[in-house]
C-alpha cells in the first residue's frame, strides 16, 4: 500500500490528550453475557472508521453524533489496547487471523502506528513470518465448529492482507483518536 511508509512515527502519536476511554468491545451475538472479541472489536472499530469518514467528507458529522461516534471510536481502541495480542484473538479461540486482517484494518483507517504501547504492525509480522509454514501457507485451525472455513487458504488470505497492508487510509482522516490515558 503506497499510502503507507513503514518506520514513520504514528500521525498522532501513541497517547493524545481529550477524551477519557471506557475499554469497551464487541461481541459476536449482542448478549449481556456474550464475551467481547478481538475480531469483532476490529471489526466494529473500522465500521466505525469508515462511517465516520464518509460522514466528514459530506460533511454531515455534526455535534452529539460525532461525540457519540468518537467516544465509541476510544472505548474501542482502549479495549484493544487492554487485551492486545497477535498470538490469539482476544475472548475467542477461532478467526485468529481474521482478527489480526482487524488489527490491519484499525491502523490503517486510523493512521495507527500503535495501539497502546505496541507496534501492531511490526509483532503482527513477526508472528506472522514466524507461523507461516515452508510451502508458504499459514496453518488451518480453529474449533471444530469453525474448521472448515477457517483452513490454510483463508487463513492465508487473511495473513496476506495484513502483511500487504491491504486497507487504504481514508480519504478524509477520521483521527485524533485516543488509545489510552
Amino acid at each position: 500500500n503506497p499510502a503507507w511508509e513503514p518506520g514513520v512515527e504514528d500521525r498522532y502519536g501513541k497517547f493524545l490528550d481529550g477524551m477519557k476511554a471506557k475499554a469497551r468491545g464487541w461481541g459476536y451475538i449482542p448478549r449481556k453475557n456474550e464475551s467481547r472479541t478481538g475480531s469483532m472489536t476490529t471489526a466494529g472499530v473500522a465500521c466505525l472508521a469508515i462511517v465516520k469518514s464518509a460522514l466528514m467528507r459530506e460533511d454531515l458529522l455534526k455535534g452529539a453524533q460525532r461525540t457519540k461516534i468518537d467516544t465509541a471510536l476510544v472505548d474501542g481502541l482502549a479495549w484493544l489496547q487492554h487485551k492486545f495480542t497477535v498470538e490469539r484473538n482476544p475472548g475467542r479461540g477461532e478467526w485468529h487471523y481474521y482478527y489480526l486482517y482487524g488489527l490491519e484494518r484499525v491502523g490503517a483507517l486510523l493512521g495507527r502506528k500503535y495501539i497502546g504501547e505496541h507496534d501492531w504492525y511490526r509483532e503482527g509480522a513477526e508472528y506472522l513470518l514466524a507461523e507461516q509454514t515452508e510451502n508458504g501457507a499459514w496453518p488451518g485451525g480453529g474449533a471444530a465448529s469453525t474448521a472448515a472455513l477457517e483452513g490454510r487458504i483463508m487463513n492465508t488470505c487473511f495473513a496476506l492482507l495484513f502483511l500487504r497492508r491491504a486497507t487504504a487510509p481514508p480519504a478524509v482522516p477520521v483521527g485524533p483518536a485516543i488509545t489510552g490515558d
